[in-house]
Formats: C-alpha cells, sequence, structure tokens
C-alpha cells in the first residue's frame, strides 16, 4: 500500500475538493491512501500558529507516509524575504526528513499569484 501525504496552503485544500468531489479523476493504485494537509494562507515564516504548517508536521508524521508532497512559499512571499522564505523550506523540508523518514518528499514549485506580483521583476515564474 502507498501512501502519499499532500501537504501546504490553499492549492492543496483545493485539491483536495475536487478530488473529493470528483472532479479530479482518481488515477494511480488502487490501494494508495491520500492524506491532504491543506491550510488556507499557511506559510513557514512567522509565528508558529494555526497558520505556519511546522505545527503540522506531527499530524504528517502519525499518517507514515512513502512519499510527501510540499506546496508552500506563496504566501510568505507576501510578508518576508525570499531568502528567509528559502531557509524557513529548506528547514521545513529538513524537519519532515528527520521526523517523517518518508521513502521521498517532492518539493513543487512556488508559483507566481497577485500577492506576489512585486517579485516579478527578479523571479523567474
Amino acid at each position: 500500500m502507498a501512501k502519499v501525504t499532500l501537504i501546504g496552503h490553499s492549492y492543496i485544500r483545493r485539491v483536495e475538493n475536487a478530488y473529493e468531489s470528483g472532479r479530479v479523476p482518481r488515477r494511480g493504485p488502487a490501494d494508495m491512501h491520500l492524506q491532504f494537509v491543506g491550510v488556507g494562507g499557511g506559510k513557514v515564516t512567522g509565528p508558529v500558529g494555526a497558520k505556519n504548517l511546522f505545527g503540522y508536521i506531527e499530524r504528517v508524521r502519525r499518517f507514515d507516509a512513502d512519499v510527501i508532497f510540499v506546496h508552500i512559499g506563496e504566501n510568505d512571499l507576501q510578508w518576508s524575504h525570499p531568502f528567509d522564505v528559502r531557509q524557513q523550506i529548506i528547514r521545513f523540508i529538513e524537519e519532515l526528513a528527520a521526523r517523517c523518514r518518508p521513502w521521498k518528499i517532492v518539493i513543487g514549485q512556488i508559483t507566481r499569484f497577485p500577492a506576489t506580483a512585486h517579485l516579478d521583476r527578479d523571479a523567474n515564474w
């Protein structure tokens, strides 16, 4: 049985909603189990609280996923310097790896959205 966790901000929550409603085809092995940890406004910078994804690592660890897909960063870039965001993403991935011990961690690309338009000059979306 393959177990996959998808963790991140509202994009992951939206994928879960589409998946559960049947708008997204269910593909993959029949015995694959998915865990969605989508937090609207989720970030890895700032104080630990309801929106900080570091607080969800224990939930991910308990699921014992083989693969963890992470999609984070856009919300952080609204308020934090890109260097700080990069450092926190690295720290988040290192903590996931140490505490959850998955076979693989996949990191999704940070995508442009209206709140990050101030970075258009410097970013290669």
